[in-house]
């Protein structure tokens, strides 16, 4: 069926292609409007995955495996644990956390400030830190005060020092420079097309981003969505290959582990805040907690992008009538979004601005939108800003400024492995393609594989928004 939009057929099937290639359809010049009409009649919607190419956050890299060292803020909370202590607290053991720098960070002669919740006061109780990162102590200068509940990993303030007369300075401050290691992930996806339905499609001819002309079908985008569809999967719920056993056998000859990285959801709940709502609502009170989240991080960004899947929004919705409204403005990327017909809301309270799409991708009920899964309920705050890092590519360290979530792929002494498309003809014959068979069949098969290394940037400054099934909720 012919479509009636001009702006998206650019030529007729009668046009010469023999100086064309068939191409992925992310090799295509696509207007926003048009690749919105791609979406619309071959995709799953916005996903992670249409995000960032839509917003331009994707990266080439020189190697498969990069390292990326960030700064962390020059005043954050740590993460604590500490077991029952009755009064007077003189040296009980604290532990505090090594895996997200909480351990680094802390200096002999600061106090903790632990919340009254965990004493028997009725304030919150300063405990002074003495030791090295080894085997810290705490002692508490109010004699009386206990601690009554364990802490078991607490965020908890750092507070003041304090030194007697004729001492030593402490130790130098350290913001915090983290590294984090992240793997690669290779997707593959394959058509077929009987040579009998082959004539049947509906071939298209578009300018290329680099210069040419380029063939596209309706075959190949179902095979490109086929790709974006995984993609969004690896990078929302992927986890890093340590198991042995889970290997491959490659075409040099070679047995290797199949790499894989950890997804959002992982690396968020490693990294990042975390906000819960119930089933009273994700109400103004919920939007009025995160700024106090963002400053236990020294963000001071207030713009922030919340993406949330579908029974978050309506919660959201019913909860706020009043004070959203369907303005995409603020960023580049919401403009463009806006472009291709994804409404964005906008929320503004207690000095934080929310731009606020809804990720359909989450709401699939073949998919991630099963009653089995949880994720409908759930969303993801990150800030609009982008971030310096040191990205260690091979050995060569090179200095970036990057927004939390980039797309990375190798590309490198002339190979670009963002999408690889090729096709293998069999015994037909399509106008534009060489009289070649490299299979017996009566066809064609498309080829396809993404090789995807995410980039996740300052990820402790993000918020994921869960929902608490006990009914709690709480922040």
């Amino acid at each position: 069926m012919a479509l009636a939009n001009s702006d998206y057929r650019e030529s007729t099937f009668n046009q010469s292609w023999y100086d064309s290639a068939f191409r992925s359809t992310y090799d295509l010049e696509l207007k926003p409007q048009t690749w919105g009409e791609v979406i619309d009649r071959y995709g799953p919607g916005l996903s992670f995955c249409s995000f960032l190419n839509l917003a331009g956050r994707t990266q080439g890299l020189k190697s498969p495996t990069i390292t990326i060292f960030e700064k962390g803020a020059p005043i954050r909370p740590v993460k604590v644990s500490i077991s029952t202590d009755a009064a007077p607290i003189n040296t009980t053991t604290v532990t505090l956390d090594v895996t997200d720098g909480s351990n680094a960070y802390m200096r002999a002669g600061f106090d903790i400030i632990i919340p009254a919740a965990y004493t028997n006061r009725d304030y919150d109780v300063p405990l002074r830190i003495a030791g090295t990162a080894s085997s810290w102590t705490g002692t508490c200068a109010d004699v009386g005060a206990a601690i009554t509940t364990a802490l078991d990993e607490v965020y908890c303030a750092v507070g003041a020092s304090s030194f007697g007369f004729g001492t030593g300075q402490p130790d130098p401050m350290s913001s915090g420079t983290y590294s984090r290691t992240t793997e690669q992930r290779i997707i593959k996806s394959t058509i077929g097309i009987e040579g009998g339905i082959l004539y049947q499609e509906e071939w298209e001819d578009f300018k290329l981003k680099h210069g040419g002309r380029g063939v596209w079908t309706r075959s190949i985008a179902e095979l490109d969505y086929d790709l974006d569809d995984q993609m969004d999967s690896a990078l929302l719920t992927g986890i890093t290959n340590t198991n042995p056993a889970l290997t491959a056998a490659s075409v040099s000859g070679t047995t290797a582990a199949i790499p894989s990285f950890d997804g959002l959801i992982q690396v968020m709940n490693d990294l990042g805040q975390e906000l819960t709502w119930d089933a009273t609502g994700f109400d103004l009170d919920k939007f009025k907690a995160v700024k106090v989240l963002l400053e236990n991080v020294g963000v001071v960004n207030r713009k922030v992008d919340f993406f949330v899947a579908t029974d978050l929004n309506a919660s959201i919705e019913d909860e706020l009538q009043d004070y959203l409204n369907t303005n995409a403005g603020g960023t580049k990327y919401w403009d463009e979004i806006g472009k291709v017909g994804f409404m964005v809301n906008s929320v503004k309270t207690n000095s934080v601005d929310f731009k606020i799409a809804e990720l359909t991708s989450l709401s699939n009920p073949n998919k991630f939108g099963l009653d089995s899964y949880n994720f409908r309920k759930m969303g993801f705050m990150f800030t609009q800003a982008e971030y310096p890092a040191i990205v260690d590519m091979a050995g060569e360290k090179v200095g970036m400024t990057l927004p939390h979530l980039t797309l990375g792929y190798p590309d490198s002494n002339g190979e670009g492995r963002q999408r690889v498309f090729v096709p293998n003809p069999g015994v037909h014959g399509i106008q534009g393609m060489p009289p070649i068979a490299t299979n017996e069949y009566d066809g064609i098969r498309w080829y396809a594989l993404a090789h995807m290394i995410p980039i996740w940037n300052h990820m402790y400054q993000t918020i994921k928004v869960e929902y608490d099934v006990s009914g709690g909720g709480g922040s």
